[in-house]
């Protein structure tokens, strides 16, 4: 199984949106098969190095993940956080069972 886990950081006239962007990248569970299991959180301790909230996604494998990446409502919510975002940073890897 693969993990990829991503967080950002919104710019600070977007810091309103993080609740929408949260129940957006909720709704892809329903329309991107290949998304075994999905967990977006807000950040509650705020400080200099911190970031806004964060994303974990699990698949199956790299295609699925490969596949996710590319779905059409992956790209389309990916592009309205990215514009609204100053910063993200990602991990990705297996997880051993």
């Amino acid at each position: 199984m693969i993990r990829n886990i991503v967080m950002l950081k919104v710019k600070e006239e977007c810091l309103g949106d993080v609740d929408k962007f949260v129940e957006l990248l909720l709704g892809l569970k329903s329309k991107i098969s290949c998304l075994q299991h999905i967990e977006v959180h807000k950040n509650t301790k705020p400080g200099e190095r911190a970031m806004d909230f964060v994303l974990m996604t699990t698949f199956q494998n790299e295609e699925d993940l490969k596949g996710y990446l590319e779905h059409p409502a992956h790209v389309h919510v990916g592009g309205m956080i990215r514009a609204a975002c100053i910063e993200s940073k990602t991990v990705t890897h297996e997880v051993k069972t």
